[in-house]
């Protein structure tokens, strides 16, 4: 028998059989190498796309093996089997869901623009020249689980200009169980125009559980204007009159985006998922990431355009929605950056950012930096029509945590925020549910430092205009702010000029609603927001409370528990947290749990939390209880609050010198049912212990009297 694979579906190649004589299915010779490796049906070239077929081999040994000689199209499609005579049999259709199976890189190369394709096996592409399909693909393209290996020769220079990786731009197409490992994408200095590795521009497209692993996105100084995402550079819709909507679903970036040396422009928009997302004309553009994640490693690494963990800039957009969107990366830029957004440029009063469930656990630092967002546009003055042009966007964020580091890179005025770094327009902001664990700090010594920063916002308002007559006039923007259930357990650096619980500093004109707010850490201004400006003037505070001289700690030091048998023997470390702080959180619509977490102190740099250490990759050991479970103790002043007490005990431990760290944490669950934790700080030098250690100081302790038993345990934990 001899086969012949039909690019095109079961009806059209039996189509085929019947309508010619079985001694003109094949003629024309098709080589590679000198070697003939299939024949091209005679006569299809208007009905078929036998002229574009590419002579791959596949499961050449499986045909071979049941005495077949292969002939090998394009795709494999259909199998259309012919007896020695030259007469085919029947079609057997290996076609699924109307789709092209891909075999190769050169066979995905030729996937046209509205075909749908299915990768049949991983696919190894080395040293690409250029973009793989480059079409404005209309399709869909279902990895079916599979993956695009890239890999590069020394010295071998990556695709450079505006162009995407994958596709040269996405149309109403849908690209789904995919993830692309090893990109590198460059773009130069003299170039306008966006890259990413999915597609340089996306309209109206569904990306849904694609991955793009290990990339490399390197972007040169210049002095145009230019989108850079992991996934797209640009979104925006297909048209002037169209409402166009693309979507991000259950997706991961982990890589690199890089401009290492600034140029002039303030364009260069760059970010994991996507570089900028825009209108078309009039049209109206939406965006959504839902359950999507920049894994731990990565970096998003700007100048002094806007950069963000996710979006770099959402830019006449009619609505960006995330929600359950995490974020791991490092992000950096010398002006604005933004944990999951870097900037939200709203020239208009209908633009809607909202963020749900959304977690940033990388560090933020630039001019203004915010955990979530970096800044909002500001009022612009019409010199021309002498007018105010005011931006008005709606902002809301609910159920989100920052536990990272966010720093005010000070230069001039810098400013950081848990969630949003500055407020410059009369935006309606909305911030309901909002955890804060990371440190909120500037990069300023003390005395020369003009930075604003808060739990929450940094600074509000400070939009500037300049009248007819030259004079520049600030405090322009009156945004309105409602936080409605904040927690603060971070450190709010004491050096910036202005500091606040919640909001840094307010310009003046801005009104403000603070509900079931809740400080945990110590901040130098008590005020919600910094006297600085009109102070608390226009504040409505209803339960805000500040706890920061309540106890929740690990005490310092350990316990080792003895027992004779190795596997319960351990460390102890006891955490105490004040009834009182416990019950504000309870009041202010939390329930609460109390936990405790350990790890070996090597795997510890910086904060000891869940989130920190997913990050490091590094593994922990984590248990909340509800607090009636703890014990109810005195701390050790007896005139101290009464304070629930928790022992977190590591069993089974055989290596007495090695070093284990612990934290405690509360566990906080709203009406919602969202959970976030808020953690105990810790110092290493109190809350890490090895069992040898803390043995050794118990034998050296001529004030306890140990029993026989106890002192056989404990010198055999100090190596003695």
């Amino acid at each position: 028998a001899k086969y012949v694979l039909w690019p095109c579906g079961l009806k059209a190649a039996q189509a085929w059989i019947d309508g010619l004589p079985g001694d003109d299915l094949y003629e024309n010779e098709v080589k590679e190498n000198g070697k003939v490796v299939g024949y091209e049906p005679n006569g299809q070239e208007n009905e078929s796309r036998c002229s574009t077929w590419s002579p791959i081999i596949h499961l050449q040994e499986e045909v071979e093996a049941i005495g077949g000689a292969v002939y090998v199209a394009r795709n494999f499609l259909t199998v259309i089997t012919l007896h020695a005579d030259g007469t085919p049999e029947a079609a057997v259709d290996t076609m699924e869901d109307d789709c092209t199976m891909i075999y190769s890189a050169q066979e995905l190369a030729l996937l046209s623009a509205d075909e749908n394709g299915k990768l049949a096996n991983d696919i190894y592409i080395q040293d690409p020249a250029g973009t793989i399909c480059n079409v404005q693909f209309k399709g869909t393209l279902d990895g079916d689980g599979h993956t695009i290996f890239v890999s590069y020769t020394e010295g071998t220079t990556p695709i450079d200009g505006s162009r995407g990786f994958l596709f040269a731009s996405l149309a109403g197409a849908t690209v789904k169980n995919l993830t692309v490992d090893g990109a590198k994408l460059s773009l130069g200095a003299t170039v306008n125009g966006q890259t990413g590795v999915i597609s340089a521009q996306t309209q109206n497209a569904t990306l849904t559980n694609v991955h793009v692993k290990n990339a490399e996105i390197v972007v040169a100084a210049t002095t145009k204007t230019q989108n850079v995402g992991g996934f797209c550079g640009n979104v925006k819709s297909l048209s002037s009159s169209e409402v166009g909507t693309t979507t991000f679903t259950n997706c991961t970036f982990h890589g690199s985006i890089v401009q290492p040396v600034a140029g002039t422009s303030t364009s260069v928009n760059m970010g994991a998922f996507v570089g900028r997302v825009q209108n078309y004309s009039s049209g109206a553009t939406t965006l959504n990431l839902y359950n999507c994640q920049i894994l731990p490693g990565s970096a998003v690494t700007g100048t002094v355009g806007p950069t963000g963990g996710a979006i770099g800039l959402a830019d006449t957009a009619s609505m960006v929605n995330l929600a359950d969107v995490t974020s791991y990366a490092t992000v950096s830029a010398t002006t604005h950056a933004g944990g999951l957004v870097g900037f939200l440029s709203a020239a208009s009063t209908n633009y809607v950012l909202t963020m749900n469930r959304c977690q940033n656990n990388g560090s933020v630092s630039a001019q203004i930096a915010g955990g979530l967002l970096g800044r909002t546009a500001e009022n612009l003055y019409d010199s021309a029509a002498l007018t105010l042009k005011v931006y008005a966007p709606a902002i809301r964020i609910q159920n989100c945590v920052n536990t990272g580091e966010i720093c005010a890179v000070e230069t001039t005025e810098g400013a950081a925020g848990g969630a949003i770094g500055q407020i410059k327009s009369d935006a309606v902001v909305s911030v309901s549910a909002f955890y804060n664990s990371g440190r909120i700090t500037t990069s300023r010594a003390s005395g020369t430092n003009n930075a604003r920063v808060g739990s929450v916002i940094g600074p509000v308002g400070n939009s500037t205009k300049v009248t007819p007559s030259g004079e520049t006039q600030r405090n322009t923007a009156k945004a309105t702010v409602s936080i409605l259930g904040a927690v603060n357990a971070g450190e709010i650096d004491s050096s910036a000029k202005y500091e606040g619980i919640y909001i840094g500093h307010s310009a003046g004109g801005s009104a403000y609603d603070l509900l079931n707010a809740v400080n945990l850490n110590a901040a130098v201004k008590t005020n919600a927001l910094n006297p600085g400006g009109n102070g608390d003037a226009n504040v409505t505070k209803t339960n805000v409370a500040d706890h920061s001289d309540k106890t929740f700690e690990v005490l310092e030091g350990a316990r080792v528990r003895m027992s004779v048998s190795a596997e319960d023997s351990g460390l102890r470390f006891d955490i105490v947290v004040d009834e009182a702080l416990i019950e504000a959180l309870e009041a202010a619509g939390f329930t609460v749990k109390i936990g405790s977490m350990a790890a070996k102190a090597e795997n510890v740099s910086g904060a000891l939390t869940k989130e920190a250490l997913d990050m490091a990759g590094k593994k922990y050991s984590a248990h909340s209880v509800a607090k009636e479970k703890a014990n109810l103790r005195l701390l050790t002043n007896s005139t101290e609050p009464a304070a629930f007490g928790y022992t977190v005990a590591l069993t089974g431990i055989t290596v007495y010198d090695t070093v284990y760290a612990s934290a405690g944490y509360l566990e906080l669950t709203n009406a919602d049912g969202f959970s976030a934790c808020i953690y105990t700080t810790y110092r290493a030098e109190d809350h890490s212990r090895s069992i040898e250690v803390v043995a050794e100081r118990a034998l050296a302790d001529q004030d306890h009297n140990y029993s026989a038993a106890q002192i056989e345990i404990l010198n055999r934990f100090a190596g003695n």
